[in-house]
């Protein structure tokens, strides 16, 4: 008779295969992470570092993710991915950095975060950064990357060190200007393309190109926000059910960095147009004439009823000749021939609405 037993261990789990049985000893997956220990508690050591597994690492890498740093999974293993989330945290809380997790550094991990204070600001190409930052990170990586979108025009909120809606706002327009992939994560090329050196475009105005990449960001801009926004910042005031075409080129112009008069009416962009409402408007700008192909940033100018008044305007985002373009705006009071409100509509030559365009409106 078959007496011999053979015991296999693997994956945390016993197999005992005795003369034609088979059982399970111990169910513990392999792939679950230790339970989590309080860093305090006796059973964690008084330093936590690199190459220890245990639930101390466990509720080391939880206090980390709950403090917007990134750790990689958390599976109980303090690896490079952990000990690059530690070092971050103890650079923006004034720690020493070396990625030796004692009693102050558990200390301020248990802290309640009652203080203003902004993270200190941390290269994004330092290995204390992860290598995405992205949306709900709070880090000294995310206070130099909201640094480095202001210096570039755009608008990431308040620099703050936390990765919200209007830091994602504005790298999604920074990576559509720069034509990288547009997906808010800040990886490698969009770190390289933060610290780049800006350099004069021959393609036109810093300020028409933002225009455009915001314009685009703006998609799905209700009729009411874009009034309230020019509202905002005009002392004339309309109500929310008025035409408002130009209202949304005015405040994503203002948006850009745009300085100049604004207008609330399309006619006004037209340099050398008749019946303008407020002229100085229009200094601001160079008449670019039908014909010519368009720059992304420029303003499209249109009349449907055979007059050289514009009666609408939106923005081009990008343009392959004279005659295929892409525009983003909102509606002028009813609905536009061959335009779509506020969506990104392709004009082409044989498209309804073409022959009534004017020109463009170029900033100068």
């Amino acid at each position: 008779m078959f007496k011999h037993r053979i015991k296999l261990v693997a994956a945390g789990m016993a197999v005992v295969l005795t003369a034609g049985t088979f059982s399970l000893v111990g169910t513990q997956s392999a792939f679950a992470a230790p339970a989590a220990t309080n860093l305090t508690s006796s059973s964690c050591p008084s330093v936590i570092q690199s190459g220890q597994t245990s639930g101390c690492v466990t509720e080391l890498q939880n206090l980390l993710k709950a403090k917007g740093y990134n750790p990689g999974t958390v599976d109980g293993v303090f690896g490079a991915n952990t000990k690059s989330a530690v070092i971050a945290f103890q650079k923006a809380n004034g720690l020493t950095q070396d990625g030796l997790v004692g009693a102050q550094t558990k200390a301020k991990l248990y802290a309640t975060t009652t203080s203003s204070a902004v993270p200190a600001a941390v290269n994004l190409t330092s290995s204390s950064c992860p290598s995405v930052i992205q949306s709900g990170q709070k880090s000294g990586c995310v206070t130099e990357l909201q640094n480095l979108l202001k210096a570039k025009g755009y608008n990431p909120g308040t620099v703050d060190g936390v990765f919200g809606a209007n830091t994602l706002a504005a790298v999604k327009s920074f990576q559509s200007a720069s034509g990288l992939t547009v997906d808010g994560l800040v990886g490698t090329n969009t770190k390289a393309k933060l610290y780049a050196t800006t350099t004069s475009s021959a393609s036109g105005s810093t300020v028409a190109q933002k225009a455009a990449s915001i314009a685009v960001s703006r998609l799905g801009a209700s009729q009411v926000s874009v009034i309230d926004e020019y509202n905002s910042m005009s002392s004339v005031k309309f109500s929310t059910s008025d035409p408002w075409c130009a209202m949304f080129v005015s405040t994503t112009l203002r948006r850009a960095g745009y300085t100049g008069a604004i207008t609330a009416s399309a006619r006004d962009f037209r340099p050398d147009g008749p019946d303008r409402y407020n002229t100085s408007v229009a200094t601001n700008f160079t008449w670019i004439p039908k014909g010519s192909t368009p720059r992304p940033g420029d303003i499209a100018l249109w009349n449907w009823n055979g007059g050289q008044v514009a009666e609408h305007s939106n923005i081009v985002v990008s343009a392959s000749s004279a005659t295929v373009f892409t525009l983003v705006g909102g509606a002028q009071g009813s609905s536009v021939p061959g335009l779509s409100t506020h969506e990104v509509t392709t004009m082409t030559s044989a498209q309804e609405g073409y022959s009534a365009l004017l020109g463009f409106a170029r900033l100068k």
